[in-house]
Protein backbone atom coordinates (compact mmCIF):
# COMPACT_ATOMS: atom_id res chain seq x y z
CA UNK A 1 0.00 0.00 0.00
CA UNK A 2 2.98 2.59 0.61
CA UNK A 3 4.31 2.08 -2.84
CA UNK A 4 0.82 2.62 -4.41
CA UNK A 5 0.12 5.33 -2.02
CA UNK A 6 3.62 6.94 -3.32
CA UNK A 7 2.29 5.82 -7.24
CA UNK A 8 5.92 3.40 -7.12
CA UNK A 9 6.69 0.87 -9.40
CA UNK A 10 6.38 -2.26 -8.07
CA UNK A 11 5.69 -6.18 -8.82
CA UNK A 12 3.26 -7.95 -6.14
CA UNK A 13 4.85 -11.12 -6.32
CA UNK A 14 2.12 -14.22 -4.72
CA UNK A 15 2.92 -17.65 -4.33
CA UNK A 16 0.40 -20.48 -4.19
CA UNK A 17 0.19 -23.21 -1.50
CA UNK A 18 0.16 -27.10 -3.11
CA UNK A 19 -1.04 -30.26 -0.91
CA UNK A 20 2.00 -32.20 -0.12
CA UNK A 21 1.87 -35.58 0.24
CA UNK A 22 2.35 -35.59 3.88
CA UNK A 23 -0.93 -33.58 4.49
CA UNK A 24 1.25 -30.48 4.63
CA UNK A 25 1.47 -27.77 2.20
CA UNK A 26 4.07 -26.45 0.18
CA UNK A 27 4.89 -23.10 -2.02
CA UNK A 28 7.58 -24.68 -4.64
CA UNK A 29 7.80 -21.74 -6.78
CA UNK A 30 9.24 -19.81 -3.29
CA UNK A 31 11.54 -22.25 -1.88
CA UNK A 32 12.70 -24.53 -4.94
CA UNK A 33 13.33 -21.47 -7.24
CA UNK A 34 13.21 -17.94 -5.83
CA UNK A 35 14.39 -18.31 -1.77
CA UNK A 36 18.00 -19.66 -2.97
CA UNK A 37 19.09 -16.78 -4.62
CA UNK A 38 17.78 -14.23 -2.68
CA UNK A 39 19.36 -16.04 0.44
CA UNK A 40 22.67 -15.40 -0.96
CA UNK A 41 21.99 -11.47 -0.90
CA UNK A 42 20.62 -11.59 2.35
CA UNK A 43 21.02 -14.89 4.74
CA UNK A 44 17.33 -13.71 6.87
CA UNK A 45 15.11 -14.11 3.78
CA UNK A 46 11.94 -15.14 4.48
CA UNK A 47 8.43 -13.66 3.12
CA UNK A 48 7.67 -11.06 3.25
CA UNK A 49 10.11 -9.60 1.45
CA UNK A 50 11.55 -6.75 -1.05
CA UNK A 51 14.07 -6.04 -3.78
CA UNK A 52 14.86 -2.47 -4.40
CA UNK A 53 16.45 -2.58 -7.91
CA UNK A 54 17.86 0.71 -7.71
CA UNK A 55 20.47 -0.30 -4.54
CA UNK A 56 20.26 -3.43 -4.79
CA UNK A 57 19.38 -3.59 -1.45
CA UNK A 58 17.18 -7.08 -0.62
CA UNK A 59 14.87 -6.52 2.70
CA UNK A 60 12.33 -9.42 4.88
CA UNK A 61 10.31 -9.18 7.66
CA UNK A 62 7.55 -7.15 8.07
CA UNK A 63 8.68 -3.90 10.38
CA UNK A 64 12.21 -4.06 8.43
CA UNK A 65 10.01 -3.20 5.12
CA UNK A 66 7.82 -0.98 6.40
CA UNK A 67 10.69 0.90 7.82
CA UNK A 68 12.69 0.48 4.51
CA UNK A 69 10.13 1.73 2.47
CA UNK A 70 9.58 4.73 5.01
CA UNK A 71 12.64 6.19 4.93
CA UNK A 72 12.62 5.90 0.70
CA UNK A 73 9.45 7.46 0.24
CA UNK A 74 9.42 9.72 2.55
CA UNK A 75 6.63 8.21 4.72
CA UNK A 76 8.78 8.19 8.06
CA UNK A 77 7.89 11.89 9.52
CA UNK A 78 9.54 15.32 9.92
CA UNK A 79 9.93 15.18 13.45
CA UNK A 80 10.44 13.36 16.57
CA UNK A 81 6.40 13.11 17.40
CA UNK A 82 5.97 12.19 13.62
CA UNK A 83 8.59 9.35 13.80
CA UNK A 84 7.17 8.34 16.60
CA UNK A 85 4.13 7.55 15.64
CA UNK A 86 4.78 6.24 12.36
CA UNK A 87 7.16 3.51 14.44
CA UNK A 88 4.19 2.88 16.56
Amino acid sequence: MMLAYRGAAFEDRMYSLQPQEDGGWGAPAWFDTDRPPLRERNAFINLPYLVDHESGIVVSQSTALYQFLGRKLGLMGENEAERAATEQ
